[in-house]
Protein backbone atom coordinates (compact mmCIF):
# COMPACT_ATOMS: atom_id res chain seq x y z
CA UNK A 1 0.00 0.00 0.00
CA UNK A 2 1.46 3.20 -1.02
CA UNK A 3 0.48 6.25 1.01
CA UNK A 4 1.49 10.03 0.22
CA UNK A 5 1.79 11.82 3.23
CA UNK A 6 2.75 15.61 2.87
CA UNK A 7 5.58 17.10 4.52
CA UNK A 8 3.28 19.24 7.24
CA UNK A 9 1.70 15.57 8.83
CA UNK A 10 4.87 13.42 9.66
CA UNK A 11 3.06 11.92 12.44
CA UNK A 12 1.53 9.05 10.45
CA UNK A 13 5.29 7.83 9.74
CA UNK A 14 7.46 5.50 12.28
CA UNK A 15 10.64 7.53 12.98
CA UNK A 16 13.18 5.63 10.78
CA UNK A 17 11.41 6.83 8.11
CA UNK A 18 11.26 10.27 8.48
CA UNK A 19 14.52 12.47 6.75
CA UNK A 20 16.64 14.20 9.11
CA UNK A 21 19.08 16.98 7.65
CA UNK A 22 22.77 15.42 8.45
CA UNK A 23 24.98 17.75 10.64
CA UNK A 24 27.81 19.40 9.15
CA UNK A 25 30.44 17.25 11.55
CA UNK A 26 28.70 13.69 10.13
CA UNK A 27 29.05 14.80 6.98
CA UNK A 28 33.34 15.63 7.74
CA UNK A 29 33.79 11.86 9.37
CA UNK A 30 32.05 10.46 6.59
CA UNK A 31 34.14 12.54 3.87
CA UNK A 32 37.34 11.32 5.91
CA UNK A 33 36.21 7.79 5.75
CA UNK A 34 35.60 7.83 2.38
CA UNK A 35 39.03 9.26 1.46
CA UNK A 36 41.06 6.78 4.19
CA UNK A 37 39.35 3.62 1.85
CA UNK A 38 40.15 5.50 -1.43
CA UNK A 39 43.68 6.28 -0.19
CA UNK A 40 44.15 2.77 0.88
CA UNK A 41 42.24 1.27 -2.36
CA UNK A 42 44.99 3.21 -4.67
CA UNK A 43 48.15 2.39 -2.41
CA UNK A 44 47.00 -1.18 -2.67
CA UNK A 45 46.78 -0.87 -6.72
CA UNK A 46 50.05 1.15 -6.73
CA UNK A 47 51.63 -1.08 -4.53
CA UNK A 48 52.92 1.62 -1.58
CA UNK A 49 53.42 -0.44 1.84
CA UNK A 50 52.74 2.92 3.98
CA UNK A 51 49.60 3.29 2.90
CA UNK A 52 48.13 -0.35 2.11
CA UNK A 53 47.28 -1.16 5.60
CA UNK A 54 43.54 -3.06 5.49
CA UNK A 55 41.44 -2.38 7.68
CA UNK A 56 40.40 -5.99 9.23
CA UNK A 57 42.90 -8.61 7.61
CA UNK A 58 43.93 -11.55 9.13
CA UNK A 59 47.50 -11.31 7.35
CA UNK A 60 47.96 -8.19 8.10
CA UNK A 61 47.82 -9.16 11.86
CA UNK A 62 49.82 -11.96 11.13
CA UNK A 63 52.63 -9.80 8.97
CA UNK A 64 52.88 -7.30 12.13
CA UNK A 65 53.28 -10.20 14.73
CA UNK A 66 55.98 -11.99 13.06
CA UNK A 67 57.71 -8.68 12.52
CA UNK A 68 57.58 -7.83 16.38
CA UNK A 69 54.98 -5.21 16.23
CA UNK A 70 52.29 -5.08 18.81
CA UNK A 71 49.01 -5.86 17.90
CA UNK A 72 47.12 -4.66 20.79
CA UNK A 73 47.22 -1.56 22.30
CA UNK A 74 49.20 -0.87 26.15
CA UNK A 75 47.39 -1.63 29.13
CA UNK A 76 45.59 1.58 30.63
CA UNK A 77 47.10 1.97 34.21
CA UNK A 78 45.00 1.98 36.59
CA UNK A 79 45.06 4.65 39.82
CA UNK A 80 46.59 3.68 42.82
CA UNK A 81 44.28 1.06 45.10
CA UNK A 82 42.71 3.06 47.89
CA UNK A 83 41.76 0.85 50.83
CA UNK A 84 38.24 1.72 52.59
CA UNK A 85 38.92 1.40 56.32
CA UNK A 86 35.91 2.32 58.15
CA UNK A 87 32.44 1.86 55.97
CA UNK A 88 29.76 4.80 57.15
CA UNK A 89 27.02 1.93 57.21
CA UNK A 90 26.89 -1.36 58.75
CA UNK A 91 25.16 -4.22 57.57
CA UNK A 92 21.79 -4.41 58.69
CA UNK A 93 21.48 -0.16 58.79
CA UNK A 94 18.25 1.62 58.66
CA UNK A 95 19.14 4.36 56.02
CA UNK A 96 17.27 6.91 54.00
CA UNK A 97 17.67 7.17 49.69
CA UNK A 98 15.54 9.62 47.98
CA UNK A 99 13.04 10.04 50.60
CA UNK A 100 12.52 6.15 50.34
CA UNK A 101 13.21 3.99 53.46
CA UNK A 102 16.25 1.06 53.24
CA UNK A 103 18.29 -1.63 54.73
CA UNK A 104 21.78 -1.84 53.46
CA UNK A 105 22.00 -6.00 52.81
CA UNK A 106 25.65 -5.62 51.38
CA UNK A 107 28.67 -3.83 50.99
CA UNK A 108 31.59 -2.80 48.80
CA UNK A 109 34.31 -1.06 47.82
CA UNK A 110 35.61 0.57 44.21
CA UNK A 111 39.23 0.42 43.36
CA UNK A 112 39.25 4.04 44.14
CA UNK A 113 38.01 3.95 47.72
CA UNK A 114 34.16 4.79 47.01
CA UNK A 115 31.66 2.98 49.25
CA UNK A 116 29.04 0.85 47.24
CA UNK A 117 26.02 -0.51 49.47
CA UNK A 118 23.45 -2.63 48.14
CA UNK A 119 19.86 -1.51 49.71
CA UNK A 120 16.88 -3.01 50.12
CA UNK A 121 13.54 -0.56 49.50
CA UNK A 122 11.20 -1.09 51.90
CA UNK A 123 7.50 -0.08 50.17
CA UNK A 124 6.94 1.39 47.29
CA UNK A 125 10.17 1.24 45.21
CA UNK A 126 9.28 1.48 41.77
CA UNK A 127 9.40 -1.84 40.61
CA UNK A 128 13.42 -1.96 41.61
CA UNK A 129 13.71 -3.22 45.50
CA UNK A 130 16.75 -3.45 45.29
CA UNK A 131 19.82 -0.86 44.57
CA UNK A 132 23.35 -0.69 44.24
CA UNK A 133 24.38 3.04 45.76
CA UNK A 134 27.40 5.21 46.47
CA UNK A 135 27.52 6.70 50.07
CA UNK A 136 26.64 10.18 49.50
CA UNK A 137 23.39 9.78 48.28
CA UNK A 138 22.34 7.42 51.94
CA UNK A 139 21.16 9.00 55.06
CA UNK A 140 20.71 7.87 58.06
CA UNK A 141 17.59 6.91 59.09
CA UNK A 142 16.30 9.06 61.41
CA UNK A 143 15.69 6.51 64.39
CA UNK A 144 19.33 5.38 64.18
CA UNK A 145 20.61 9.15 64.04
CA UNK A 146 21.54 8.61 67.18
CA UNK A 147 23.57 5.31 66.96
CA UNK A 148 27.43 5.32 66.73
CA UNK A 149 28.82 4.58 63.07
CA UNK A 150 29.35 1.26 61.42
CA UNK A 151 32.23 -0.98 62.68
CA UNK A 152 33.62 -2.74 60.35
Amino acid sequence: MNLHVTTADRTLLPRGLIKRPRSAAELRIVGKVRELINDMNAAQVAGNDELNHPLLSTDGLRREAAAGKSTTPEPAALPPHVPVRRFKFRLGARVVFGGMHATVVGRDASWCGRQLYRIHIAGESYGRPFRLVSAPYLERHPEDSGRRPATN
